[in-house]
């Protein structure tokens, strides 16, 4: 029971990474079929830019990966923000092999 005029934080930290929903919910796959996620809200709540966004992604990883295509993670477990609602990596950084 959570008391009335409590202050109720619900971390989204988690979202996306369910085993049950998600196969190998910690990976990185960017050929992964697309599933019921979090990333730009559900129902009343989505967001109107999604298709934009997942257009502005698609046609930059595109190009990054045309430009560098032997470019790979340097650290195999990179660093990720300490923050209690939004998930993201500290940083990223990347070799170039020849």
């Amino acid at each position: 029971p959570v008391p009335a005029g409590t202050g109720v934080l619900v971390p989204i930290g988690a979202a996306n990474r369910d085993p049950a929903a998600f196969a190998d919910p910690d990976r990185f796959d960017p050929g992964r079929e697309p599933g019921r996620h979090l990333a730009f809200g559900l129902g009343l709540h989505f967001c109107l830019g999604a298709t934009l966004a997942r257009m502005e992604g698609e046609i930059a990883l595109s190009a990054l990966a045309a430009a560098a295509p032997k470019m790979e993670a340097a650290d195999p477990e990179p660093p990720y923000k300490e923050n209690v609602v939004l998930r993201g990596l500290a940083r990223l950084p990347v070799r170039l092999r020849r």
